[in-house]
């Protein structure tokens, strides 16, 4: 996936539908990824919470919101075109 993001940022020189095919390739990454480590899910109510912990957690979630906008928005600004 981190391979494929530079990829995908350079629209303008691989193509619409270039662009669209790694998208759908990213996303459906981003799915096996989350379900294969689906056991790091059951461990976050479990043990106890630093600053360290606290603060990855943080990052963690708001980077897994950034992904969920940018399929999200990839996904209705295909629609809409």
């Amino acid at each position: 996936m981190t391979a494929a993001m530079p990829f995908l940022m350079a629209y303008m020189l691989i193509g619409a539908q270039r662009h669209e095919w790694m998208g759908t390739g990213v996303f459906v990454l981003f799915i096996i990824h989350h379900i294969i480590n689906h056991k790091w899910l059951t461990t976050l109510t479990k043990g106890r919470y630093n600053a360290a912990r606290t603060a990855n957690l943080v990052i963690n979630v708001l980077i897994f919101l950034c992904m969920i906008g940018l399929m999200y928005s990839g996904i209705g600004f295909v629609n809409i075109t």
